[in-house]
């Protein structure tokens, strides 16, 4: 099973952006026996230490993992080819990751998100239609996501 894992970028660092991703990834891959693989919208881009965020480094990237044609168009594939996503809504909302949400829904994804109770995205109509179920935690949701695996 392959999951694609979407969040806010632009506007962290690429570290804060990442880490997340990370720990998900190993969790995933242990409590699966390596059944469960993801992928990330940040792979391929140039990795750099620092507080300053993604959309400040943008434009010095000077990669094509930066153009706006490739970007949409490399994470329409990887959510298609995807058998799940997994969104990490936080309390303010992204651009990219609410495209990605749509994304997600017209491919009839299965999508788990994990975001503060008190996110405007738990309030929403269209969200509430579109996410199959919510966690805080994403140990809560890698349960989630093992289990519908089996």
């Amino acid at each position: 099973m392959k999951v694609y894992l979407a969040g806010p970028i632009e506007r962290f660092s690429f570290t804060e952006a990442n880490d997340w991703k990370q720990v998900v990834t190993q969790q995933l891959l242990e409590k699966s026996n390596g059944e469960i693989t993801t992928i990330s919208p940040l792979r391929g881009y140039p990795t750099y230490t620092g507080n300053t965020t993604i959309k400040e480094h943008r434009d010095s990237f000077n990669s094509y993992c930066t153009n706006p044609k490739y970007v949409l168009s490399r994470d329409y594939n990887d959510i298609k080819s995807s058998d799940a996503v997994l969104f990490r809504l936080s309390d303010t909302q992204s651009i990219g990751t609410v495209m990605e949400l749509g994304l997600a829904h017209a491919e009839k994804k299965f999508i788990v998100a994990v975001s503060p109770s008190l996110s405007p995205f738990r309030t929403h109509p269209l969200s509430i239609g579109i996410v199959d179920v919510w966690f805080t935690t994403f140990v809560e949701a890698v349960e989630c996501l093992v289990s519908y695996k089996n």
